[in-house]
């Protein structure tokens, strides 16, 4: 009579037991896995829309700003521009700390000559800006500087190239 190898049975057996486990284990995660996700990425997706909408608020207001107040009779254009900005504060929870740089004087607003001949243009640079955002229990800050080259006229020409 001739005998079997029965090595193998062992190893298939224990194939089978684990595959088992793993489909158990599956199951078990689709029914506790936590449903209110889509709310969770609904909430960041509205924080992310709102610190966006926030920062180009505060670049939008200080062009608009530093236009007028170019564009304003007055020898003093900073005083002008911090006039400017200070009139057009909306209290709107989440601009940051715009407002207060204005007030505290803690920024540049120059008028500077061309190097390549005639004329002149004016630089703004504020630092250490920040805009935040709140969504449910998620929170943002976001931190940026503001250099801005403005011509004669007041247009905006374009931001600072890095010294």
């Amino acid at each position: 009579m001739r005998r079997i190898n029965k090595r193998g049975d062992v190893p298939t057996a224990l194939i089978f037991v684990v595959a088992i486990a793993l489909c158990l284990l599956s199951i078990f995660v689709f029914l506790t896995l936590n449903s209110n996700r889509v709310e969770d990425s609904g909430q960041r997706n509205l924080l992310m829309s709102t610190i966006n909408l926030n920062e180009h608020y505060v670049k939008e207001l200080l062009k608009f700003s530093a236009k007028e107040a170019i564009m304003d009779e007055s020898e003093d254009k900073s005083s002008r521009f911090k006039e400017i900005v200070d009139k057009n504060n909306p209290s709107i929870i989440g601009m940051g700390n715009v407002f207060g740089k204005m007030r505290d004087n803690d920024f540049n607003f120059e008028k500077i000559a061309n190097s390549n001949g005639g004329g002149y243009y004016y630089k703004l640079r504020v630092q250490g800006l920040f805009v935040s955002a709140s969504a449910g229990e998620n929170k943002i800050k976001r931190n940026f500087d503001v250099c801005m080259i403005f011509d004669a006229e007041g247009e905006f020409r374009g931001n600072c190239q890095e010294e």
